[in-house]
Order: C-alpha cells, then sequence, then structure tokens
C-alpha cells in the first residue's frame, strides 16, 4: 500500500509541475521583420532637345539688269515686247528703230487726242476707204461701209492676243527710259504711267453711234455728217472706223491694261486727281 501511495503522490506531483509550467508566462515571439520596400529609382532627366537647325539664310533678290542707254534700247524693248504675241502687226511694228521714241511720242499725241502716223505708217489699212452711196447727186446718202472695217482686223486681233499684266510690267519697266525721251519731246516731265492711262481714257470716250454712220462729201475727204462726230479728236475717229468688233477688243485690252496700271489711291486721297503734269 505504501507503494501504490507513493506513485500516486508522485504523479500528482509530476501533474501539479506540468500545470505550473503551462501557467507561466511564455516568451514572446520576436516580431518579424519589417519589409521594407526599396525607393524607386529616380526617373532619368529627359534628354536634352535637340538644338533646331538654324534657317538657311534667304538670299538677297537679284540686283535688275540695269537698264540700256536710250539710244541703244531697242534690243532691250524687242526682247521684252516679243514674247507678248505672235501677232505679225507686233512683228512689225518691233522691226523699226527708236522704238521707245516712238512709243512716247505715239502716247503724248494720243493723250491729246491726236494720231501720230509716222511711227505706225506701215500699219495703215492699204486698201481704200469704202463709202456706200444710196441715191443720186444732192440727194445720196453716204454711209461708212462696214465692209472697211475688215482693214483693222489684224490690229483687233492684236489686242485681242495682248495680255494686259504682262503688257503693264513691261511698260513699268520702261519708265526710265521714256522720261528721258519725254525730256527730249519738250513737253515737260509727266508722270509716264498717268500719262499712258489718259491716252487710254481719250480713246475709252469715244461714243458709240447708233446705225450708219452717215458722211459728207464737201471736197476730197469725207467727214461726218454728224457735227457731234465730226468734232471728235482724231484719234476717236479712227476707233470709228475700226468698227465695232475691232473697237470691242481694243477697249477691253486698254481697259484691263488701264486698270493694271493704276496704283490703289491711299485712304481719303482724291482717285481723280490724275493729271500727269
Amino acid at each position: 500500500m505504501a507503494g501504490k501511495n507513493w506513485m500516486i503522490l508522485a504523479a500528482a506531483a509530476l501533474a501539479v509541475l506540468a500545470g505550473a509550467l503551462l501557467l507561466l508566462p511564455s516568451e514572446p515571439e520576436p516580431a518579424p521583420a519589417p519589409v521594407v520596400v526599396p525607393e524607386p529609382e529616380p526617373a532619368p532627366p529627359p534628354p536634352e532637345p535637340e538644338p533646331e537647325p538654324e534657317p538657311e539664310p534667304v538670299p538677297p533678290p537679284p540686283e535688275p539688269e540695269p537698264l540700256p542707254a536710250l539710244d541703244v534700247s531697242d534690243a532691250f524693248v524687242r526682247d521684252g515686247a516679243a514674247p507678248l504675241s505672235n501677232s505679225a502687226v507686233l512683228a512689225t511694228l518691233l522691226r523699226t528703230d527708236q522704238l521707245l521714241r516712238k512709243l512716247t511720242a505715239v502716247v503724248e499725241n494720243l493723250a491729246q487726242g491726236q494720231v501720230l502716223r509716222a511711227p505706225v505708217a506701215g500699219l495703215a489699212p492699204r486698201d481704200a476707204f469704202p463709202v456706200r452711196k444710196e441715191g443720186l447727186g444732192d440727194r445720196a446718202v453716204l454711209t461708212l461701209d462696214p465692209a472697211g472695217y475688215d482693214r483693222f482686223n489684224a490690229i483687233g486681233a492684236l489686242f485681242a492676243s495682248l495680255d494686259p499684266e504682262a503688257t503693264a510690267a513691261l511698260l513699268k519697266s520702261f519708265v526710265p527710259l521714256m522720261e528721258t525721251a519725254y525730256g527730249e519731246l519738250g513737253v515737260g516731265s509727266p508722270d509716264v504711267l498717268v500719262r499712258v492711262r489718259q491716252a487710254i481714257d481719250v480713246v475709252l470716250a469715244t461714243p458709240r453711234p447708233e446705225g450708219p454712220i452717215r458722211l459728207r462729201q464737201p471736197a476730197v475727204m469725207y467727214t461726218f455728217a454728224d457735227p457731234v462726230l465730226e468734232a471728235l479728236a482724231p484719234a476717236q475717229k479712227l476707233v470709228l472706223r475700226m468698227g465695232p468688233d475691232n473697237r470691242r477688243e481694243l477697249e477691253s485690252f486698254l481697259s484691263r491694261l488701264k486698270d493694271a496700271l493704276t496704283p490703289e489711291a491711299p485712304a481719303g486721297t482724291d482717285a481723280g486727281a490724275d493729271m500727269g503734269y
């Protein structure tokens, strides 16, 4: 019995000891090491922009060719005028000499309503001036024969073929030489392009008669029966003899040429103050 009791006491002691061990506080487990998130690598700086290439220097406009002297300017005029038209009329005009002196004299006379025939003598119609006659004696009625208009067809075709803008540019290049030619005429020193526009205005002011144009023959030469037409400037009478079709080509060209030669008037100025001298 004594042995059995001892075993019971030993087992009880072991149980008490085990319980005491279980009730003792356990040492805390070490906290896990914090996870360190590495800082992101800084973004590399943007590359320096490539410098823009220097613009190519704009070359200065070429110097204009120096103008020839007036005495030797015919080749310069022909080179500029020949490409304007393949008209035989223009070719005939360009075969003469002293072209700019003649052009200046024609412009000045035309601005005064006159026709300077010598520089353009080669263009004068060779056919006789045709007249229609109806009736006999003092009662005969004379009128301008429309068949005579055909004598000016080549001139009408020349004006139809010309480019007003190109012609205006060429005239502007002639201005310094025409100023010299004007000095030789002894009529002052007008603005050349203004004088050209005034010459154009004379032509464009020609009236438009209705119906057949009646004539008289007081002597050898015919005159216009209408005193208003007979009082016209010689240049305007020539326009009437060209006929309506050729006149239309002439006036269409001259109207557009005048526009190309007329500078825009600054605001507040009188566009009508175009005196030339």
